[in-house]
């Protein structure tokens, strides 16, 4: 049985907001959904207080280099992931480069459809997708 992820309007294009609006369809639904979570502070949402972990706040607090805090923001990703309701479990891996202050996250995510990999770039200022790409709703 094929799980539709429905059509909504992609929030992400080329690393910034998606000004043309454009129709978005199949994981890409669902991998900016965690996006959106991963970028949105805890209670920032309207009735909805546990909603969204930051995670760029971590590398403004100076800590992600020491295994301990990386251990602990992979466990962060993967709790707010697997929040949503399409996601079966997941999986992060987490790489920080000091010089650059930037992670790069990779999630495997197994959602009602079939697994996926969400890769995301992560600077103190910005959340970009690199993966998976655009499946633009016909």
């Amino acid at each position: 049985m094929a799980v539709d992820y429905g059509t909504d309007i992609s929030t992400y294009r080329d690393g910034d907001l998606d000004r043309s609006f454009t129709l978005i369809s199949g994981t890409r639904v669902l991998a900016e959904a965690i996006a959106r979570r991963l970028e949105t502070p805890r209670g920032a949402l309207i009735g909805d207080p546990n909603y969204g972990t930051d995670i760029r706040g971590w590398l403004n607090k100076d800590f992600v280099d020491s295994e301990a805090a990386l251990f602990r923001l992979k466990t962060a990703i993967e709790d707010e992931a697997s929040k949503d309701e399409r996601v079966i479990g997941a999986e992060a891996t987490v790489l920080y480069d000091p010089a650059e202050k930037r992670l790069r996250i990779t999630i495997a995510i197994e959602g009602a459809a079939g697994p996926f990999d969400l890769v995301l770039a992560v600077s103190q200022v910005r959340l970009e997708l690199l993966s998976p790409s655009f499946d633009l709703a016909a």
